[in-house]
């Protein structure tokens, strides 16, 4: 999972900057299995300050994305 490449895809932060925690919470509700991915959607648009959608999508990128697990 290329947290980097999701959030620059995503909008998050820049390309020499991406903002990579919502896509790390998305691989972690898959590798770890302890948080759904529905409580994740609601922690976000909850408490995201800027771009909850965009945030959303990384998350769920990520989760899809995860490998191995």
């Amino acid at each position: 999972m290329d947290a980097t490449s999701i959030a620059v895809n995503n909008r998050l932060g820049s390309r020499t900057n991406p903002i990579v925690n919502t896509a790390i919470l998305g691989a972690y509700s898959k590798a770890v299995g302890n948080v759904g991915m529905d409580a994740i959607r609601e922690s976000i648009r909850e408490n995201a300050p800027i771009k909850p959608d965009e945030n959303v999508k990384a998350a769920e990128e990520a989760n899809e994305n995860m490998k191995g697990v």
